[in-house]
């Protein structure tokens, strides 16, 4: 029988995963627990700045044309090979994957600019502080350019029950903090509860772990944060 693997990332990208896990002969559900939107105004900061940061491949999918002009023509540092590739796709011709973390990421800006750098950040509303800090710790001026939020998704139990149908989860992808934060509440619901008690949760990353409230040994996280390493981790069995 296959293996029950709750998909909790987003849309469009969770019926992407989902077809790919289905044709590696897992069962697929998909149960998107936030959405992503862009917002309706974004504006630059006022001054020069040397380069932009980019945390995250939503940040610059809603970024807005207006935006993307005003900074195409700067070095662009990105978090990842996928992040960078869509860089390059907006208009960015110097683009540099730290291909790691957001901690990957401030050392790779920090090392290649000067110490009284301002720093353009595309990020969104809901995002971890680490960056930031990092980079301003270093001297670095990090100027906040947010171009999406990151919502929530509420579903009732008939909408639950839906999607998860009568048999016990096998595996759960986890890959934010966020989604992470929503997931724990929904273990605690009566419906989901025993559905979810045998399920093992591949995270993304260390930091993504960190917003599940279960049991470590229920835990287990990718080497790398991209999907392919979470695959590897699935693929595991635990």
């Amino acid at each position: 029988m296959a293996r029950r693997v709750l998909v909790t990332r987003p849309e469009p990208e969770a019926s992407r995963t989902a077809e790919r896990l289905a044709a590696l002969g897992f069962e697929p559900l998909v149960l998107p627990l936030t959405r992503t939107a862009a917002l309706p105004e974004q504006s630059l900061p006022d001054g020069h700045v040397e380069a932009v940061a980019v945390t995250s491949f939503n940040a610059l999918r809603y970024a807005s044309d207006n935006v993307l002009a005003a900074l195409v023509g700067k070095p662009c540092f990105a978090v990842g090979d996928k992040t960078a590739g869509q860089a390059r796709t907006a208009g960015f011709g110097s683009v540099v994957s730290a291909n790691g973390d957001a901690d990957a990421l401030a050392q790779v800006v920090i090392s290649r600019t000067a110490p009284e750098a301002r720093i353009v950040y595309l990020c969104g509303v809901v995002r971890r502080p680490e960056f930031e800090n990092a980079v301003a710790k270093a001297g670095r001026t990090v100027v906040p350019a947010e171009t999406y939020d990151t919502l929530r998704v509420q579903y009732s139990d008939a909408e639950l029950k839906d999607v998860l149908g009568s048999r016990s989860v096998d595996a759960v992808l986890v890959y934010s903090a966020e989604s992470g934060n929503v997931l724990t509440a929904l273990i605690e619901r009566p419906i989901t509860a025993d559905l979810l008690s045998k399920a093992l949760f591949c995270c993304l990353s260390a930091r993504v772990a960190t917003a599940l409230n279960v049991e470590s040994a229920r835990i287990r996280i990718a080497e790398r944060p991209e999907q392919e390493a979470l695959f590897g981790v699935l693929k595991a069995g635990g």
